[in-house]
C-alpha cells in the first residue's frame, strides 16, 4: 500500500522542440507529516522538479514522461482550471525572496485574506481573523496592526514569516520551500527554520524543502534527495545520505562545505590602506508634520576600521545592522552625514565628485545578485570592459587587452566572451562581476555577500578564485557576509555590527573561538555545521557539541 501524500514517477523535463531533459526519469516519495529536503549543484534540476507539482515550469518547459500523483490524482493530466484549485488549497510554495511573492501595493491583511476566501468562502472578518493568529504564531510583534501594513515595512526575516503564514493559512497538505533562507543571516534564519518545522508538524504538513545549505538540512530534514544534471543520483534518510554518502556527487557537495578553520592572529606589520573614522549615516523617514522634521535612524553610528595593505576584513551582522550601509558608504554611493574616509590617507569622504571618481579606481564592489547587477543586453566582453569607460587615459586597444586579461584570471575562456549573462550558469555570472571589479586594477575590492546566493561546490570554486586574485593582484578584500562558515575561511579580521554600531573586532580565530559579545556568541550557537571528524560527517554546534551524529 502506498502511504505518500505525493509520489513522483519517472518524471521528465524538457525545454523546446528536442532539448535535453533538465529533470531526467526522477522518482521521489514524499509521506504524510515528512520534512523532505532536495540538494544538489545550480542547475541539477531540483527547483524544476518541485516547479512541476505545481505546474508552474517556466516558459517552454514541459513535462515529457511520468506521473505525479498527489493525494491519489495525477497532477500532469490537470487542466489550468483544475490544477488551480490544488495550488495555495492543497499544495503551497514559498519562494526565496518574499517580496517577488508579496504584492507591495497592498496591505498584508488584504493579501492573507484574498488567498483564504478563494480557498474556504469565509467573510473578509472571519479571513481577517485567523489570518492575525497566524501571523501571531509565526512570531510577527502586534499581528493585528501588522495586517494593515505593506511588505516594504517588514524586515527580510519577518518577511518570510508572513509568507510562512500566508502559505499556511488554507493548511495545505504540502508545502514546497525554494531556498527560503538563503538571503538571511543565521539567528533570523533558524527563527524562520524554527517557525516552519513547528507550525507545519503542528498542522501535520509535509514539507518538500530546496535548499544548499546542508548544514541546515542536516539539522532540519527527515529525508534528503541528492539532484545532479536531472538526475537523482542519491537518497534516503538524513544520517545516511549526510552522514555516510555513497554516491561521489554526494561526498564532493560534502567536501566542499568550509570546516571553520579560523586564521590566527598576523603579526606582519602592514601599512593602513583605507581608513574609516566616525561614520555616521542617518536615513530620514516621511515628514509626519508640516512643522516637525522627519524622524531619523542612524545606519551607521560613529563606526571606526582599519583596513591594511593585502588584509581580508569581513563584516557581519544580522539583517539592518548597517554592514551593507557602510559599504556603500566607503564606495561613495552613500554620502556620510559626518566622519571621514582616507584611502591611502588621503580624505575622499568631502572631494568633489570629479576628483572623487579618479581617486576610487581604486575602490570596486562585487555584488550578491550579478543578476541584477550586469545589463542582460550586453556580452560579456562588454560588461567586463564598462569598468574602464571613465579612464580616459586607456586606448581601446589597451582596454581590451586588460579585459582580456581579467577574464582569463577569473576562469573565463574565449568562447565565453560573447554571451549574454542569461547564458552562463550562477558560477559564471558572478566571475564575470569580479573580472569587471579586477579589470580596474583596484587595491581594494567591497565584496557584499558575493557567495550566498551559490550552491556549496561554487561558493568553494568562488572563494578559491577570490585568495588566488588576492595574492597575485595584491588585493585587499572588504568582505561582507552573514555566513559565518565562509568569513572563517576567507578573513584575516573580523567586525561584528549591530544596530549601526561595531560591538566586537578582532582575528577571526579570535572572535570565533573566544567571543566575547552576546551578540556574537549567539550568533555562533545557532550555527549548524556538518563537520567530517574520523571519515564520517557529524552536525555540530559549537555551543552544544555533536548533535544528530552519523
Amino acid at each position: 500500500m502506498n502511504c505518500s501524500i505525493c509520489d513522483i514517477s519517472d518524471i521528465s523535463i524538457c525545454f523546446g522542440k528536442a532539448g535535453v531533459p533538465v529533470v531526467d526519469r526522477a522518482n521521489l516519495q514524499i509521506a504524510p507529516g515528512e520534512f523532505h529536503a532536495i540538494v544538489g549543484e545550480s542547475g541539477s534540476g531540483k527547483t524544476m522538479l518541485a516547479r512541476s507539482i505545481l505546474g508552474l515550469l517556466p516558459a517552454g518547459g514541459r513535462i515529457t514522461g511520468g506521473k505525479i500523483l498527489f493525494d491519489g490524482q495525477d497532477l500532469t493530466g490537470l487542466t489550468s482550471a483544475a490544477m488551480r484549485k490544488v495550488r495555495g488549497k492543497k499544495i503551497g510554495m514559498i519562494f526565496q525572496d518574499p517580496l517577488t511573492s508579496l504584492n507591495p501595493a497592498l496591505r498584508i491583511g488584504t493579501q492573507m485574506g484574498e488567498a483564504l476566501r478563494l480557498h474556504s468562502g469565509m467573510t473578509r472578518e472571519e479571513a481577517r481573523n485567523h489570518a492575525w493568529k497566524l501571523l501571531d504564531r509565526v512570531g510577527i510583534p502586534d499581528a493585528r496592526r501588522a495586517l494593515d501594513r505593506y511588505p516594504h515595512e517588514f524586515s527580510g526575516g519577518m518577511r518570510q514569516r508572513i509568507m510562512i503564514a500566508s502559505t499556511l493559512l488554507p493548511r495545505p497538505q504540502l508545502l514546497i520551500a525554494d531556498e527560503p533562507t538563503t538571503a538571511l543571516d543565521t539567528i533570523v534564519q533558524a527563527n524562520v527554520m524554527e517557525v516552519l518545522k513547528e507550525t507545519t508538524a503542528e498542522f501535520g504538513i509535509s514539507v518538500l524543502f530546496i535548499s544548499h545549505d546542508l548544514g541546515l538540512v542536516a539539522h532540519r530534514a527527515d529525508r534528503v534527495t541528492v539532484m545532479d544534471h536531472g538526475k537523482i543520483i542519491e537518497q534516503g534518510g538524513y544520517e545516511d545520505v549526510l552522514f555516510a554518502p555513497e554516491h561521489d556527487k554526494t561526498k564532493a557537495l560534502l567536501a566542499a562545505i568550509p570546516q571553520g578553520q579560523a586564521k590566527p592572529e598576523d603579526s606582519t606589520q602592514r601599512d593602513t590602506l583605507l581608513e574609516v573614522r566616525d561614520a555616521v549615516v542617518e536615513f530620514r523617514g516621511r515628514r509626519s508634520l508640516l512643522w516637525r522634521k522627519p524622524a531619523a535612524t542612524r545606519a551607521l553610528d560613529s563606526v571606526s576600521l582599519n583596513l591594511k595593505r593585502g588584509e581580508t576584513l569581513a563584516i557581519i551582522g544580522a539583517s539592518g545592522s548597517g554592514k551593507t550601509t557602510l559599504g556603500r558608504a566607503i564606495l561613495g554611493l552613500t554620502p556620510l552625514d559626518s566622519g571621514t574616509i582616507r584611502l591611502n590617507g588621503v580624505n575622499i569622504s568631502d572631494l568633489p565628485r570629479a576628483e572623487h571618481r579618479k581617486r576610487t579606481r581604486n575602490l570596486q564592489i562585487v555584488f550578491q545578485d550579478p543578476v541584477s547587477a550586469l545589463d542582460p543586453r550586453m556580452r560579456v566582453l562588454d560588461l567586463v570592459m564598462e569598468s574602464l569607460r571613465h579612464n580616459p587615459e586607456l586606448s581601446r586597444k589597451v582596454k581590451e587587452t586588460r579585459t582580456t586579461e581579467a577574464l582569463r584570471d577569473c576562469g573565463l575562456d574565449d568562447d565565453l566572451h560573447q554571451r549574454l549573462p542569461h547564458q552562463l550558469s550562477g558560477g559564471q555570472r558572478q566571475r564575470v562581476a569580479i573580472a569587471r571589479a579586477l579589470v580596474a586594477r583596484p587595491e581594494v575590492i567591497v565584496l557584499d555577500e558575493p557567495v550566498s546566493a551559490l550552491d556549496v561546490t561554487v561558493q568553494e570554486q568562488v572563494l578559491r578564485l577570490l585568495e588566488r586574485l588576492k595574492k597575485d593582484h595584491e588585493l585587499s578584500y572588504i568582505f561582507i557576509s552573514h555566513d559565518i562558515g565562509v568569513v572563517e575561511d576567507i578573513a584575516d579580521r573580523v567586525l561584528i555590527m549591530v544596530g549601526g554600531k561595531i560591538v566586537e573586532q578582532g582575528s577571526a580565530e579570535k572572535v570565533f573561538n573566544t567571543p566575547r559579545h552576546d551578540f556574537t556568541r549567539k550568533l555562533i550557537s545557532v550555527l549548524p555545521e556538518l563537520r567530517e571528524v574520523d571519515g564520517r560527517f557529524q552536525l555540530i554546534y559549537r555551543d552544544a557539541g555533536v548533535a544528530r551524529s552519523g
